[in-house]
């Protein structure tokens, strides 16, 4: 609790219930802002019916000439885009709390920033091909796709969420799947009826002379590391690249 001046004598805040952001005093809002907030939904009401109505004519129009869709709206519809645009400006305006309003545009910066960072590294892209991957995952029940592009886990994935070992362990069986495309050379070749822990179509895949625990267990100079985690090798150079479907 706090306890502030007020005319002659004091008044008691409580200090838990205020929200988390500038303080400031508040005054009563005029019967014209009051008016002008009631204007902004008959205005905002005409937009939106005019941009509804361009809508279907630009579908009726796709479907009848099947013509490719347009690059710009057409006047009508663009007039109403910025009057919408600008009623939610106004609207903001004139009902948010001041202290909030400045909170939200003393971040923007960093979400305009936050913006440029996932159009760097693409992470629209990454997100088109991450949904093709999921959906092949949840067509045998590893991951819940509930609605189009909408991904969650289940029963069967959750074991994975903060569990190191197991994701290790999963990354280490995919391992043995991409080296496995040399089991029918190594079968094939001299060794291939040989039970040494190093002649292997591990090592043949890799091009080392190691065993795999050995490797595993190998400590790596940063400069023996490729870009992507894939380690180069001295001698036997492979294409092998186990971050590579």
């Amino acid at each position: 609790m706090a306890a502030r001046g007020h005319g002659t004598g004091l008044q008691t805040v409580n200090t838990n219930t205020i929200t988390p952001y500038l303080i400031t005093s508040r005054s009563p809002r005029s019967h014209a802002d009051a008016q002008r907030l009631l204007g902004m939904v008959d205005l905002l009401r005409e937009s939106v019916l005019t941009v509804t109505k361009e809508w279907e004519k630009e579908r009726n129009a796709t479907v009848a000439e099947n013509s490719p869709e347009q690059a710009v709206p057409n006047q009508d519809l663009f007039e109403a885009q910025r009057t919408i645009g600008g009623i939610a400006g106004t609207l903001i305006g004139l009902v948010a709390e001041p202290a909030h309003r400045v909170q939200q545009v003393m971040t923007l910066a960093i979400r305009a920033r936050a913006l440029i960072l996932a159009a760097e590294i693409r992470i629209p892209d990454k997100l088109k091909a991450a949904a093709r991957l999921m959906r092949t995952l949840c067509a045998i029940h590893i991951f819940d796709e509930p609605e189009e592009n909408h991904f969650m886990n289940n029963r069967i994935s959750q074991v994975l969420i903060d569990d190191e070992p197991s994701r290790s362990l999963v990354q280490l069986a995919s391992m043995h799947s991409f080296t496995s495309d040399y089991l029918g050379r190594y079968l094939l070749g001299p060794t291939g009826a040989s039970y040494e822990k190093d002649e292997t179509a591990f090592q043949i895949a890799l091009g080392i002379d190691k065993t795999q625990f050995d490797w595993f267990a190998e400590k790596v100079a940063i400069d023996e590391v490729q870009h992507g985690g894939q380690r180069l090798h001295k001698g036997n150079q492979s294409n092998f690249d186990p971050h590579t479907c």
